[in-house]
Parts: C-alpha cells; structure tokens; sequence
C-alpha cells in the first residue's frame, strides 16, 4: 500500500502505511523497556525490510549542510511507540518515539532530543545540530 501526505507546502510518500489496529498506549512515557512491534497481521511490512513503513523526509544535519531529504523507515510497536532510524549518505541515525509521538531518544546522543508537532501534524526533532521533520502518520499509520 502507498499513500501520500501533502502538508505544510511538502510531499511525501510513504509505502507500507496502513491504520495498525491497536491503539495509541499512555503518553507519559511511562514504558521503558521496548516492546514487539506489530505484526504484519497488525500493520503492513516493507518488503525485504523489518519496517512498517518507508519515507523520505525533510532533514538536515545528518549528511552536512547541503542534504534536505533523507530516507527512513518506522518500525511501530504494540503499545504505540515507534523507531524511526534516518539514512543520509553514510550516516544512519534511530530515534524512538512515546506514543504521543514525542522524541525520547536518539542513538547519537545521552540527551534526548526536543520535538513538537504543530497544527498540521507534523513533527519536528531537533537532535542536535540535525533536525527532522515528518507526518505523526508516518509515526502511527493513519
């Protein structure tokens, strides 16, 4: 399945989002080991990949200055959570994400990254010098 999201003046294209069937868990944060990701009974798999979904998204910092798009892929969880891990050029970054679509981590660093969503549903993570920017449907499926 492919579905495009137009938002915020952007295109993107994302292969293999489908609604998953569980809903969203808490979104204080509270769970902290990770959980199973849904099965592909649960939300559909990226062929020859373990990700629910794949993307290319607006980013910056990853690959130096001049990169804009990079690709990812969600790996979604059975309590709402997700993994986005970003590939740009030679650099591969995986942040994780509570079910409320907040940044709790990255691999990159021992502080955790902001984020934010604003009015359209787009999330924005600041990691550092690098910074993202996606649909929550790219997050939870919808």
């Amino acid at each position: 399945m492919q579905k495009t999201v137009v938002a915020a003046a952007a295109l993107l294209t994302m292969t293999g989002c489908g609604a998953p069937s569980t809903p969203l868990g808490p979104a204080d944060g509270s769970a902290k080991e990770e959980t199973a990701q849904l099965s592909s009974e649960q939300d559909a798999r990226v062929a020859g990949t373990a990700f629910n979904a794949v993307a290319e998204i607006q980013c910056s910092g990853l690959n130096g200055a001049g990169q804009t798009v990079c690709r990812a892929g969600v790996v979604r969880r059975v309590d709402g959570s997700a993994d986005v891990t970003i590939s740009g050029g030679d650099n591969q970054r995986t942040l994780k994400f509570d079910a409320a679509g907040r940044a709790t981590s990255s691999d990159a660093s021992p502080t955790p990254p902001s984020s934010r969503m604003d009015q359209n549903g787009w999330i924005t993570v600041n990691n550092g010098a690098e910074r993202y920017s996606f649909p929550i449907e790219f997050l939870n499926g919808d």
